[in-house]
């Protein structure tokens, strides 16, 4: 019998299914931002080499050559508009995550003053003043 046939065993490997699931999209959620940012970087490196490898080469000695160039370009072109887009995400992601930090960050200070402020208040509980 197979296993998704078996009611026990199927609901087994289902509960496997979804927690590598759920592991890859923690993975993804703690690692995928670095990793975006560093992709963009390297395309962004690789597009200024191939350019530099078009400016060096010689001119175009035939029809050929010069449609050839023509096609790259063409692609350098439309391969850097998606990155700048890209790159234009990412920069808002990266700001929306550091406006959440600081958020974080006046949280914690306000519960900090809090709890100073009960701590001193139970100190001075009972005690008057002369």
């Amino acid at each position: 019998m197979p296993i998704e046939a078996d009611p026990v065993l199927g609901r087994a490997r289902r509960t496997e299914k979804d927690i590598a699931k759920q592991e890859t999209e923690e993975w993804l959620r703690l690692h995928l931002p670095d990793w975006l940012d560093n992709m963009v970087r390297r395309l962004f490196l690789e597009i200024e080499n191939q350019l530099k490898h078009v400016e060096k080469s010689d001119a175009p000695q035939n029809a050929g050559d010069e449609e050839r160039h023509a096609r790259t370009l063409a692609s350098l072109e439309r391969t850097l508009e998606r990155l700048t887009q890209l790159e234009k995400q990412r920069s808002v992601v990266r700001q929306a995550q550091k406006m959440k930090g600081t958020d974080v960050k006046a949280e914690l200070q306000r519960r900090v003053a809090q709890a100073i402020a009960r701590e001193n208040a139970e100190r001075n509980f009972g005690k008057s003043e002369p």
